[in-house]
C-alpha cells in the first residue's frame, strides 16, 4: 500500500510540475504569473487535498519508523515514505491552495504532536514564535483583512463563477 501510494504521489507531482512549467489550465489558474497545478481533478484545491490525503500518512509512517528505533531495519521504507511525503508537500505548494497549505501545516503539526514529547514541544514553540512574529511584524491586520475578504466576519457572501471558482473555493 505504501509503495502504491508513493508511486501515485510521485506521478502526480510529475504531472503538477509539467502543468506549471507549460502554463496549462485556464487564465484563472494563474496567480502572480505562475500557473496553479490542478492534476486530473480539473481544479487546484481538490488536487491539493489529494496530496494531503496521500502524503501525510506517508509522513506518519516515516515518523513512526524514526521514533520507534526501527529505522535501520526499515531503512528502505523510511526512505520511500520520507521522499514521497516530501513529494506530496511539494505538490501542495504547486497548487498554490491556501486551504491545502493550512491543511498540510496542520497535518504535519498533528503528526509531530502525536509521535514524541520533544516534537510536541517543538510544535508548541513554533506556534508561539509564529504568533509572536505575527504580532511583532504587525501582520495581524493583513491576516484579519484576508479573513474578512473570504466572507467571514460579516463581509457578506461572494458570488462564485466559473472564472473565480478555484480562488473562491
Amino acid at each position: 500500500i505504501s509503495a502504491a501510494t508513493s508511486l501515485s504521489v510521485a506521478t502526480c507531482l510529475g504531472a503538477a510540475i509539467i502543468q506549471v512549467a507549460r502554463h496549462s489550465g485556464p487564465p484563472s489558474f494563474t496567480v502572480n504569473g505562475v500557473t496553479r497545478a490542478f492534476g486530473a481533478f480539473g481544479e487546484p484545491n481538490p488536487f491539493a487535498a489529494y496530496f494531503e490525503i496521500a502524503a501525510l500518512p506517508l509522513l506518519g509512517i516515516a515518523a513512526a519508523i524514526v521514533f520507534s528505533g526501527a529505522w535501520r531495519r526499515l531503512a528502505w521504507l523510511l526512505a520511500l515514505a520520507a521522499a514521497c511525503s516530501a513529494c506530496g508537500l511539494a505538490g501542495v505548494a504547486l497548487t498554490h491552495s491556501r486551504g491545502g497549505a493550512i491543511g498540510a501545516i496542520c497535518g504535519v503539526a498533528a503528526i509531530a504532536l502525536a509521535v514524541d514529547r520533544r516534537s510536541r514541544l517543538a510544535v508548541l514553540a513554533a506556534a508561539g514564535l509564529f504568533a509572536l512574529a505575527l504580532v511583532g511584524t504587525r501582520r495581524t491586520s493583513a491576516l484579519v483583512d484576508r479573513v474578512e475578504a473570504l466572507g467571514i466576519g460579516g463581509a457578506g457572501p461572494v458570488q462564485v463563477t466559473p472564472t473565480d471558482f478555484s480562488v473562491e473555493e
